[in-house]
């Protein structure tokens, strides 16, 4: 099992802070506030923005975006809103990987803001899929 961060496209217009709070809303049900830049991941040929965010509403697991009701034998696997503690998150294979070891380093600090002093830039590889063989 493979946990990310909730996320997505960024539709025509939209900022990468409105996209996350959107993408917030449709996968978590939760209603955030933005405080910033933490990191951008050069993934695949494209960007992924990620954010520090704070809850202001709405209710957790409660997201209606389309991926939450796919089925676990799709192409693009099953999504459900959970909640990992700060100590799990690298054995619980939480990816981008070097972006979770970032977060797990981070969560021993006494505030999540020092996220925010430099935001981190990581260029990701695709991992191979779990099916494959190493040699």
């Amino acid at each position: 099992m493979v946990h990310v961060l909730p996320g997505g496209q960024i539709e025509p217009g939209e900022e990468p802070a409105q996209a996350a709070t959107r993408e917030a809303a449709e996968e978590l049900g939760l209603d955030v506030s933005i405080d910033g830049l933490v990191a951008t991941v050069h993934f695949g040929g494209s960007e992924q923005y990620y954010f520090l965010a704070r809850s202001v509403g709405g209710t957790f697991g409660t997201g209606g975006g389309p991926e939450m009701g796919s089925p676990a034998d799709s192409e693009s696997g099953s999504y459900r809103a959970v909640w990992l503690a700060t100590d799990s998150l690298l054995s619980n294979d939480l990816r981008p990987r070097s972006f979770a070891q970032r977060l797990r380093r981070s969560a021993e600090l006494t505030s999540w803001r020092a996220l925010l002093i430099e935001p981190l830039v990581i260029h990701e590889q695709p991992l191979p899929p779990a099916s494959s063989t190493m040699p």
